[in-house]
């Protein structure tokens, strides 16, 4: 086979493994393959199933016992993971695996983990509140929720204020209270 390799030639194919290869490079791969009868693999919708599953099932507990930030670090290195495994089984065994399943498997198991923790939570948070309301005044609830965590001791907190009281004496309350009941 003859071919120009240079940067500068206009012969450059982009394949999975670079952006610019010469495609006498690609011709000549493709013929070392089809004269060895090293064919790679591709492994097609179960396995990539099998892979989801697997990475599904390491990352279940992390993403419904982490907050969001860290069960989203842990989708993120599952995705890379699964990407490099995919491509490392490429590389070692010249088996193609589509990472594409597993990644959006991953996805959609931290999505739903999350979404799930939220509903959650925000039920359970309607439920204080509706207990909480049905003891204390309602007044009072709405200024410890707009206070958060941080403010509820301010809220809370007893002070010491100024405050004015007026007493008075209504004449003839008792027969006044007597005709109203």
């Amino acid at each position: 086979l003859i071919g120009g390799t240079t940067t500068a030639s206009s012969d450059l194919r982009r394949t999975p493994v670079g952006s610019d290869v010469p495609g006498v490079s690609v011709i000549a791969a493709a013929v070392n393959t089809i004269l060895t009868g090293e064919y790679a693999a591709i492994w097609g919708y179960p396995v990539s199933a099998l892979l989801l599953l697997v990475v599904s099932g390491i990352l279940f507990f992390p993403f419904f016992r982490l907050r969001p930030l860290p069960a989203g670090a842990c989708a993120s290195v599952g995705s890379v993971g699964t990407i490099y495994a995919s491509f490392g089984l490429l590389a070692s065994a010249d088996t193609m695996v589509s990472p594409v399943t597993a990644v959006i498997g991953v996805v959609a198991l931290y999505s739903t983990a999350t979404t799930y923790r939220w509903l959650n939570e925000y039920r359970q948070k309607q439920l204080v509140r509706t207990i909480f309301e049905a003891q204390t005044n309602a007044t009072i609830v709405e200024r410890l929720i707009e206070a958060g965590q941080a403010g509820v001791e301010e809220v809370l907190t007893p002070r010491n204020r100024q405050v004015t009281l007026f007493f008075a004496e209504i004449v003839d309350f008792e027969e006044l209270a007597a005709q109203v009941a």
